[in-house]
């Protein structure tokens, strides 16, 4: 995985990490894993990507989620956000399947 841009100068001067060190990455859904750190030069970092690769793998099957109150989700035609209202605010679970995940 190579990390370029504002973020890769970050790394290097802000934060400044060697080859070596572990870093966590975390992408734009929330899934988070640690690195490490294989090169580092003024423009890019390089990681490695064993431990993403299996961290994402730990989240393909089912778990169970809880959507947002104001979300644009229906049940059975009728919106989620009023559906809770005549539930007097109780949440509503769904069961999400995630079949295989691309790193």
């Amino acid at each position: 995985m190579t990390i370029t841009g504002v973020d890769a100068k970050h790394i290097g001067k802000v934060l400044r990490m060697q080859p070596g060190d572990k870093l966590q990455i975390v992408s734009d859904d929330g899934v988070s894993a640690l690195a490490e750190v294989a090169s580092i030069t003024e423009s890019t970092v390089t990681a490695t990507r064993d431990d993403i690769v299996n961290a994402a793998k730990s989240f393909v099957g089912e778990y169970m989620q809880i959507p947002p109150m104001y979300s644009a989700l229906k049940v059975n035609g009728q919106k989620l956000y009023q559906l809770q209202k005549l539930l007097d605010n109780e949440r509503i679970w769904r069961c999400r399947r995630i079949l295989r995940r691309q790193v």
